[in-house]
């Protein structure tokens, strides 16, 4: 491949790296929201009159599910697309400077530590848990 051909499937790869983010982070708030006006609803459906009655175990479980299986999951794919954008921005710029660069592979994905518990050291993340925590906590005082 000629360097300039090189060059453009890279910005590709970085290109639809970054939409599949850019895409997943709108879902991402648009589930948000619809979960958030589903718990504000229970409020406001318990003080028209009908009682929202929830076992003990039924807020931290769903605070735990959308936690550990959405955010999470959210979290770790939208890093997974961000190093590979910037991996393959940076190896572009590496065909600019230098038309004999060879294109290496792109990161492995996240693993271990950063995997299981990252989320909750990024503010968008830690801003869904925490609004959902107060959400989940208004329903419990509110509707009983």
């Amino acid at each position: 491949m000629k360097p300039k051909e090189r060059f453009d499937a890279c910005m590709q790869q970085a290109e639809y790296a970054a939409g599949r983010h850019d895409t997943r982070r709108e879902v991402e708030w648009k589930v948000s929201l619809g979960f958030w006006s589903v718990l504000i609803g229970a409020i406001g459906v318990s003080k028209l009159g009908h009682p929202v009655s929830l076992d003990w175990w039924i807020g931290p479980a769903l605070i735990f599910f959308y936690a550990f299986v959405w955010l999470r999951g959210v979290h770790v794919a939208n890093e997974s697309d961000k190093c590979l954008a910037d991996h393959f921005r940076t190896e572009a710029q590496d065909i600019l400077l230098n038309e004999q660069h060879v294109v290496i592979f792109p990161p492995e994905k996240l693993s271990g530590w950063r995997w299981c518990f990252g989320f909750l050291f990024k503010w968008a993340m830690l801003f869904h848990l925490i609004t959902t925590i107060i959400l989940v906590y208004l329903v419990y005082k509110l509707t009983a």
